[in-house]
């Protein structure tokens, strides 16, 4: 089992008392500190015109950690692939890949707030055209020689696209999404699949998950049984919300306010969403309990005994991504978290 730290999104909450330029001082500090407790890689994220600042610049964040860093990866969960050319960005990729000296994954997905389309003007009903488009010329500009490319929404000729990565064929490409038609398209067109763990919401929950995958080990033997893929060579990523603590009630009160804030601010810019669902009095107390059994949230014990069952249920090693880092903590306290993690835990686990 693998684990990333993220998701490095740079919000910013109301009242929080920090500037922007320390919010990014401070990401910078805490990947840091990630890779001196033994993570395997860390996170950015991309989104628009949220209030809070939530970068929107994922390539621009991770070539300042590829050179604050040197041995941790560094990657986009996700960087929306339909609101950049392709040329454009295999270009920017190979650039982070030679700062990190081949460190760097370049995890893409396709997009789901509509003001982000209407401003960029971008059509909705393509944004899965867009990512194919996007796969197949990032591969082509890193390969020595001219490339060229007739699509459907992008076509040259001849064209020399310079630098080239520093890693061979260059930097993995990993689809991120929530449904199983996602994983398809991982699976057929990608170097591995980005997903989220089930948060134990139901159906009539605000926020529900769009896909079936009830367990998190689901993505990765529905693809071994699904597709024609080597699983040593695929990665099969699982986001999920982490902090740790001494004790699991220590966790919960510490992380709970962070975790209702960043579904708020989802909420509010999604389609079919409400985030008055996501405070503490709204949310109720059967639905906390769901999510204290599902989060990777408690003392070390608590977090190692659930990781266990997730090794258990899947067919793959399984990269944990952690969204570990939450806004609304100061410094100290999404550090404690980093170090218990990786004093306690992933020894256990590796």
């Amino acid at each position: 089992m693998e684990f990333g730290y993220g998701i490095l999104s740079a919000q910013n909450p109301p009242g929080s008392g920090k500037t922007n330029a320390g919010v990014y001082q401070e990401i910078v500090d805490l990947v840091q500190v990630a890779e001196e407790s033994d993570f395997d890689a860390a996170w950015t994220a991309e989104h628009h015109f949220m209030p809070d600042g939530h970068s929107p610049s994922p390539l621009t964040l991770c070539a300042g950690l590829a050179t604050a860093t040197e041995t941790i990866d560094i990657g986009t969960c996700v960087l929306l692939a339909p609101f950049r050319h392709p040329i454009k960005l295999a270009e920017d990729a190979a650039t982070v890949d030679l700062l990190s000296d081949g460190r760097f994954n370049l995890g893409i997905g396709a997009g789901y707030m509509e003001r982000e389309f209407d401003v960029f003007d971008v059509s909705m009903k393509e944004r899965a055209k867009h990512v194919a488009e996007t796969i197949h010329i990032c591969r082509e500009a890193w390969t020595e020689g001219p490339v060229s490319h007739d699509g459907d929404l992008y076509q040259y000729s001849d064209l020399e696209v310079e630098p080239k990565p520093a890693s061979e064929n260059g930097p993995p490409i990993y689809l991120g999404g929530t449904s199983q038609q996602a994983v398809d398209r991982a699976a057929f067109r990608g170097d591995g699949f980005i997903g989220n763990a089930n948060m134990g919401w139901e159906p009539s929950d605000a926020g529900a998950g769009e896909d079936g995958f009830d367990h998190w080990g689901d993505q990765s033997n529905y693809i071994a049984a699904e597709h024609d893929v080597d699983m040593d060579d695929f990665l099969v990523g699982i986001l999920n919300y982490c902090y740790v603590a001494e004790t699991d009630e220590e966790a919960w009160e510490t992380m709970l306010p962070s975790f209702l804030y960043t579904r708020r601010a989802y909420a509010e810019h999604s389609k079919d969403r409400d985030p008055d669902e996501f405070t503490l009095e709204n949310l109720g107390e059967e639905r906390i309990e769901r999510l204290k059994e599902n989060l990777l949230v408690g003392s070390p014990e608590t977090i190692v005994e659930r990781l266990r069952e997730a090794e258990r249920g899947a067919a793959c090693d399984i990269h944990m991504l952690l969204r570990m880092w939450q806004p609304k903590l100061n410094f100290e306290e999404n550090a404690r978290s980093i170090r218990l993690f990786g004093e306690e835990v992933i020894p256990e686990l590796s």
